[in-house]
């Protein structure tokens, strides 16, 4: 009773471990990480609000730049104003002279230490008199010879141009001053053509502060900046003139660029014409017509700029543009300055602040996706373990189907079932490999993938059949030793049979020393014929260097000579219920070996029929050799030689130079042969330099008939085959 107790708790724990082992509990597993998916996708999701919470902080972030931004511009501003009021009280004082009037300067050059975008203060009367005073960094050298540097402790400059109505010319006088209001220097330029009554910012009868557009200052700086202006009176309290000064918009650079929410925004302060006033960017003025002018946002590099400029008037402020692979985060703000309407534009693309709060996301992805793991951590691995198995046993199954048996990579599992699937895929294998050294690649991937079994039977096709055989081997036979002969023939067949395998040919048959195969069944090949015979051209080229090697190491060259024919023959499975071949029949076939053997008549190493030459004329050399009467045929077959081929085809098979003259004096003396022209075609062939089989041929056939001329019925050269 206890030793049935034993026996049954074995069993039920080998059952159980066998279990265990099995797809199913691996199924089982795979429950599991369907759940933990639900587990990310609900962190996922929840990444999702927060980007969204993101984007909303960060509109608010922008949402203060912009209230800084306007804020600090319009402080700016005030500055200015609040100046122009302190300095209209001194200007009036002044009189109408040349001379600067010292403490005026004094008070009033203060402010260009205080604020740096001041480029002068100046003034004009209602008679066309002009005052002003400038900074050095606006007055670097002399106005009348402007390669004469200025004093180098010049600090201030005192302008001045009037009227002198004796002499009916405005003259016009610079006075340089150091640092403490002396006068360094000075000089007088005549026939000014200034007037300040004609200026834009001259508002003789305007109460208030004035503010011009903006322009490109022609001064040296050759900054864009806007003047402010204020009437200014005598002692009665009437306006005699109007005080200016001109700002360049270089602060508004600075409060842009400190106003960036991130490194890579980027804002635009945009006049209601379109032109960029200022930006984060420090874009260069434009130059036409020797005037520089602003860069506006019909420019095609601000085109996402124009696109939120054109909202201007729009009620919505902030927007969310998809550009390229990112997203940009857009608002506009609209700015009055006197009479001027400027918008603000900020632009801040997402990817660079999302960057670091997608790592923070991460880190709490990662520690959530750790806890849930933790729990399921043997069970996720041996999931993985089983996935991962099947993948490349699926990955074994189609190779095998795609018929790609060197790669593949046997697979070894402790589960029984896939072992066992892995098992069967290992002998399936080996069983395709044995299969395929026997019949055509290309026919167990017809019958793999039409899933079809092999019955007798063929079809007509048209082919490119092609023989070759080796020169002398019958003798070389009989010298080499056996071994010796077999590892050499494995190495002969092996560089043969790689290179046409790889211009998709079906290897029919070896016969002896001889390779039978054609192109264009059972695959589909429409170029059969040019695959053939460029197939057949490198399997020479490789044999030259094989040969040399093989004579090098004291054995004997294997001189190949090919057979090439295109026709329509039957083509199929060929033999008994019990034994197949997949093989071409007919007496094409026949012929191609024929041609073969043709070789050793013209001394030749490739000869291609007729039929194949028009389809591979253009693409190859080739040479005619004439005719060849076959028995069994009614009229004679037009042959050639195979050359070489053009070099769309393949480079490495070009015939040389002198190669490519011989071929070119050939085919003219070979058409002057056939015209019974044969003086003119022997005198040709004599001037071709290198005088092989075919050449020395149509010497003698030449010579042939100028001593005795052919009957009228001549057919041109053409020779009796009786036998191959």
């Amino acid at each position: 009773m206890i030793m049935n107790n034993s026996i049954e708790q074995k069993s039920i724990w080998s059952k159980l471990f066998k279990y265990i082992r099995s797809i199913k509990f691996g199924i089982v597993f795979g429950n599991v990480a369907i759940l933990l998916a639900t587990t990310l996708f609900v962190i996922l999701y929840s990444q999702k609000n927060n980007y969204d919470v993101l984007i909303q902080n960060t509109q608010n972030f922008m949402e203060i730049a912009k209230r800084n931004v306007l804020d600090n511009i319009n402080d700016e501003f005030k500055k200015v104003e609040t100046l122009l009021l302190m300095t209209s009280n001194v200007i009036e004082q002044i009189p109408e002279t040349y001379e600067p009037p010292i403490n005026a300067i004094k008070i009033i050059s203060s402010a260009f230490d205080s604020n740096k975008s001041i480029a002068s203060i100046f003034f004009g009367l209602s008679d066309d008199y002009f005052a002003a005073i400038l900074p050095k960094n606006d007055t670097q050298s002399y106005r009348k010879d402007t390669s004469k540097k200025l004093p180098r402790n010049t600090k201030i400059a005192w302008k001045v141009i009037n009227t002198i109505v004796e002499e009916n010319t405005r003259i016009e006088k610079w006075y340089y001053l150091d640092d403490k209001e002396e006068i360094l220097d000075s000089e007088e330029l005549e026939n000014a053509d200034f007037f300040p009554t004609k200026r834009p910012w001259f508002t003789l009868n305007n109460k208030n502060i004035f503010w011009t557009d903006v322009y490109v200052f022609t001064g040296s700086i050759k900054e864009p900046g806007v003047t402010a202006s204020f009437p200014i009176n005598n002692g009665d309290d009437k306006p005699k003139g109007v005080l200016a000064i001109d700002i360049t918009l270089s602060s508004l650079t600075d409060i842009l660029k400190n106003a960036k929410t991130i490194e890579t925004s980027q804002l635009y302060l945009i006049d209601d014409s379109g032109r960029i006033i200022s930006s984060t960017e420090n874009l260069a003025m434009v130059e036409k017509n020797n005037k520089f002018e602003l860069p506006t946002v019909n420019n095609q590099e601000f085109a996402i700029v124009k696109r939120i400029f054109d909202l201007k008037y729009s009620q919505e402020k902030s927007f969310y543009i998809e550009q390229d692979d990112h997203h940009i985060l857009a608002q506009i703000s609209n700015l009055k300055i006197g009479d001027m309407q400027w918008t603000l534009i900020n632009l801040t693309p997402d990817h660079e602040f999302l960057e670091s709060i997608q790592k923070l996301q991460m880190t709490t992805f990662l520690k959530c996706l750790l806890l849930v793991l933790g729990s399921a951590l043997i069970m996720f691995l041996f999931a993985r373990k089983v996935s991962s198995l099947i993948a490349r046993l699926s990955g074994n199954a189609q190779k095998i189907e795609n018929f790609e048996l060197e790669s593949i990579v046997p697979v070894k599992s402790s589960i029984v079932e896939l072992q066992q699937l892995s098992t069967s895929m290992d002998s399936m294998q080996r069983s395709m490999e044995s299969f395929s050294k026997y019949v055509p690649k290309d026919l167990v991937l017809k019958l793999l993938h039409d899933n079809t079994s092999i019955n007798l039977g063929g079809e007509q096709r048209e082919i490119s059949l092609f023989f070759s055989d080796i020169e002398g081997f019958t003798t070389v036979s009989e010298q080499v030793k056996p071994k010796e002969l077999l590892e050499q023939l494995t190495d002969y067949f092996t560089a043969l049979t790689d290179i046409m395998t790889k211009q998709h040919a079906t290897i029919d048959k070896f016969i002896g020393d001889s390779i039978m195969a054609f192109w264009g069944a059972p695959e589909f090949i429409p170029d059969h014929a040019q695959r053939v015979c460029h197939a057949a051209l490198q399997i020479q080229r490789i044999l030259n260097m094989k040969n040399s090697d093989w004579i090098n190491l004291g054995l004997f060259p294997f001189a190949t000579r090919i057979g090439i024919h295109t026709a329509t023959v039957l083509v199929g499975n060929i033999g008994s219920n019990s034994r197949l071949n997949y093989t071409a029949i007919g007496d094409d076939v026949n012929l191609c070996s024929r041609l073969e053997g043709l070789n050793k008549y013209y001394k030749t190493n490739i000869i291609i029929s007729g039929d194949t030459y028009a389809k591979v004329n253009g693409d190859f050399f080739a040479r005619p050799l004439g005719k060849v009467s076959v028995k069994g045929k009614s009229a004679a077959i037009p042959i050639y030689e195979l050359m070489g081929a053009f070099k769309h085809i393949d480079t490495a098979l070009l015939l040389s130079p002198q190669a490519t003259r011989d071929y070119e004096k050939y085919l003219v003396a070979f058409d002057y042969l056939e015209q019974k022209r044969f003086k003119s075609a022997l005198e040709i062939f004599e001037d071709i330099a290198i005088k092989d089989g075919p050449v020395t041929m149509m010497m003698d056939e030449c010579k042939k008939h100028i001593k005795k001329p052919p009957e009228d019925n001549w057919e041109g050269v053409v020779k009796h085959m009786d036998s191959k």
